[in-house]
C-alpha cells in the first residue's frame, strides 16, 4: 500500500476534535459514519442495528490507511491504531446522537 496520501490525513485525524468534526458534518447533507478497514468494515461506536443500516445504505466512508495495513511513518504514535479507532468511535456516536439515533 502506498501511504503518501493517507499519512497526512491520519496525522490530522489523530489531532482533531472528533466531536466537533462530527457536529460540522451533521450540518451537511450526505454525512457518513467513519469505518475502519479490517476483515470487514468496523464502524466503531454504533449499535448493531445502526451498523446494519449504515452498511445497507452505504452511509459510511472508510478511513484510508486504517486497519490491518495501517499506514505508518517515522514519529507515528505507538498507539496510532487505537487513536484512529477512538476518533471514529467518538465521531460516529456524535453523528448517531445528533441524527436522532440512540
Amino acid at each position: 500500500m502506498d501511504c503518501d496520501e493517507e499519512i497526512p490525513y491520519l496525522e490530522n485525524l489523530i489531532t482533531s476534535d472528533a466531536e466537533l468534526d462530527a457536529k460540522r458534518a451533521l450540518r451537511e447533507d450526505g454525512w457518513k459514519y467513519l469505518a475502519i478497514y479490517g476483515y470487514t468494515f468496523v464502524l466503531p461506536g454504533l449499535p448493531q442495528t445502526e451498523y446494519d443500516r449504515a452498511m445497507e445504505s452505504g452511509r459510511y466512508v472508510a478511513i484510508e490507511g486504517s486497519g490491518d495495513n495501517l499506514c505508518w511513518w517515522d514519529g507515528a504514535p505507538l498507539d496510532l491504531q487505537e487513536r484512529v479507532y477512538e476518533y471514529a468511535e467518538v465521531y460516529n456516536r456524535t453523528l448517531l446522537v445528533g441524527a436522532g439515533g440512540s
